[in-house]
């Protein structure tokens, strides 16, 4: 699951990098609204999939402990680590959205460029810190799924 949120996150900057270069190496607003809206589509959806990811698998665990018997305390562990993502991931989502609408107010003049630069710059750092905590996290919980399968497995064994 790291790789996917790996390659989910690639494909994000792969197109706010094209949105960027479209807007000051070679300037074509149209394309640099197409790319940047792609970028942050892009962006929704891998934070939104972090979102699915943590709740689905911290339900499973807690089921797989409560049908075995094991310990409780990774049960713990897994709101711990929604904790350690649904932040920046909330507030990333909120960035990139909030960069969009300024961009959409700055085409009809409403807004000075440097309101949607700042959220834009703001918003794409944020979420490039956001994706290396998602994914440590991740990683971090699929250890976590692969020691309570491998005490689920030694369990059966004994059983048999």
């Amino acid at each position: 699951m790291a790789l996917f949120h790996l390659l989910l996150s690639f494909i994000t900057v792969f197109f706010a990098s094209t949105a960027f270069y479209f807007v000051w190496f070679a300037p074509d607003l149209l394309y640099h609204f197409y790319f940047g809206l792609v970028a942050t589509i892009a962006a929704l959806v891998t934070h939104c999939w972090v979102f699915f990811y943590f709740i689905g698998t911290g339900e499973g665990i807690r089921e797989g402990i409560l049908e075995n018997n094991l310990d409780a305390s990774p049960i713990k562990l897994t709101k711990k680590f929604k904790g350690m993502t649904f932040p920046f991931a909330l507030f990333s989502m909120i960035f990139l959205i909030v960069a969009s609408i300024l961009g959409g107010a700055l085409r009809f003049h409403r807004v000075s460029i440097y309101w949607h630069l700042g959220f834009v710059y703001f918003g794409l750092a944020f979420n490039l810190f956001s994706f290396w905590q998602e994914n440590r996290v991740i990683r971090r919980n699929a250890k976590l799924m692969d020691e309570l399968n491998a005490k689920v497995d030694a369990q059966e064994e004994q059983s048999v």
